[in-house]
């Protein structure tokens, strides 16, 4: 008798054990679910600011541009009107009217590929060639190309 109570003693410890086990298990688990929830609504604030802020800068962006382009913005439908209704514009005046687009293509960092009327080697990486040209071959810009760093956007058409 006396070793069934030694041995029920020792199941309820055991018992005991495996249950107050089980509790530390639970409240640990609790604790690790709460961190994951804040962990996972400070990732979304976080995307959240960073969408704001990529939409701010493309906002900043675009009004930079057009403060760039603003003289050219306000002036060419006058212009475009003007010409439609039979007025003589001068070609100075109109290549002078486009100085702000050429300024702002500049300091975004486009860069035209050739100059119209220009005789230059041919390059396929630079070149678009209306007949067969070969590697080095002079040939004569037509219209020209743009580049925005090291990727060629637009090559120039050469002939």
């Amino acid at each position: 008798m006396a070793q069934l109570e030694g041995d029920v003693c020792a199941a309820n410890r055991e018992s005991s054990f495996q249950h107050d086990l089980a509790n530390q298990r639970r409240t640990r688990l609790s604790e690790v679910e709460s961190q994951l929830e804040r962990l996972q609504t400070g990732f979304k604030a976080l995307q959240q600011r960073e969408a704001e802020s990529n939409a701010q800068t493309q906002a900043d962006a675009y009004l930079t541009l057009f403060d760039g382009l603003a003289s050219l913005l306000v002036q060419l439908p006058t212009v475009e009107h003007a010409v439609r209704n039979g007025a003589d514009i001068q070609a100075q005046d109109v290549l002078a009217l486009l100085a702000p687009l050429h300024r702002v293509m500049d300091d975004i960092g486009f860069r035209q590929v050739g100059a119209p009327g220009v005789e230059v080697s041919f390059d396929s990486k630079l070149h678009s060639c209306s007949r067969t040209c070969q590697e080095g071959q002079p040939v004569r810009v037509k219209f020209v190309g743009y580049q925005y760093g090291d990727q060629i956007l637009r090559r120039a058409q050469v002939e």
